[in-house]
């Protein structure tokens, strides 16, 4: 599960949200680069990202049990045509 480019995120140890740019998938886990909000060249990495819960996403990797990615707001991509073909 993957977020939409522009969601807002922050590491649960942070205060500093990030807008997200990129998402990715790699050996199972997933991944997602972003831009600071409050200052744009500052840039954050979080990976070892697994399943989410709510507005929590779990980290995976086994060094860092505690750690989470906090959902602060999320984007939606508006529909595309062939998502109203179930209307018809």
């Amino acid at each position: 599960m993957m977020l939409e480019p522009g969601t807002i995120i922050r590491g649960n140890w942070s205060s500093i949200e990030y807008r997200v740019d990129h998402c990715g998938r790699h050996d199972g886990y997933w991944w997602i680069n972003g831009k600071c909000v409050n200052n744009p060249l500052q840039s954050g990495h979080f990976s070892y990202l697994g399943k989410r819960h709510g507005n929590e996403v779990k980290v995976v990797d086994p060094n860092r049990p505690e750690d989470k990615l906090i959902i602060i707001k999320e984007t939606r991509k508006p529909p595309n045509q062939t998502s109203f073909l179930h209307l018809l």
